[in-house]
């Protein structure tokens, strides 16, 4: 299953139509069915999945996971965020733990995220969508802020900064959570 999280190039293929050219991911749907159960197996009791995971395999899940950061497809990468969300959270055992071993990783990819912009040509409709993504990944960091001694973390101290210094993140972040960002 982890070996389905990762893009395939060769499930991308270009479409011709007349004058336009679109590249289609025909990978999309196995890798979001993939995120999708990694999801399940991380934030699940054991007793509604009816069996235990070893720590040693939900610590290899959240190091795969990180990739998804990275996936090309807006979609993947919000239901990245909102594993990484549960994962912040006290109902995933040792799941603040796993996080924070990746945390200089996940932090990277979240600031990347962050200052994702929407081309200048771009239709309202997908500067909508680069703003939900966006506001996916402020999430993430919220949630991060809940870990226990998070400020011993130097890289989630680092990208709460990076927030609280860029314009455009804080007044995303206000509007989400109806005070400014403050440094952890």
């Amino acid at each position: 299953m982890l070996s389905q999280l990762q893009v395939n190039d060769a499930l991308i293929k270009e479409i011709d139509y007349g004058p336009f050219k679109q590249n289609f991911d025909y990978g999309l749907e196995l890798r979001t069915a993939a995120y999708d159960f990694i999801d399940v197996l991380l934030t699940r009791p054991k007793s509604s999945l009816g069996f235990a995971i070893p720590e040693d395999d939900i610590e290899s899940m959240v190091d795969t996971i990180v990739i998804g950061l990275k996936d090309p497809e807006r979609s993947i990468r919000m239901a990245v965020h909102a594993t990484f969300e549960k994962l912040c959270r006290d109902s995933v055992p040792n799941g603040a733990e796993n996080v924070v071993k990746n945390a200089d990783k996940v932090c990277e990819l979240l600031l990347e995220t962050m200052w994702t912009t929407a081309n200048e040509k771009a239709v309202q409709h997908e500067k909508d969508q680069v703003d939900e993504l966006v506001k996916s990944a402020l999430k993430v960091v919220k949630a991060m802020e809940s870990i226990p001694d998070v400020e011993s973390y130097s890289k989630i101290v680092e990208t709460k900064k990076e927030i609280v210094d860029d314009a455009p993140l804080a007044k995303l972040w206000t509007g989400m959570y109806d005070s400014p960002p403050h440094e952890i």
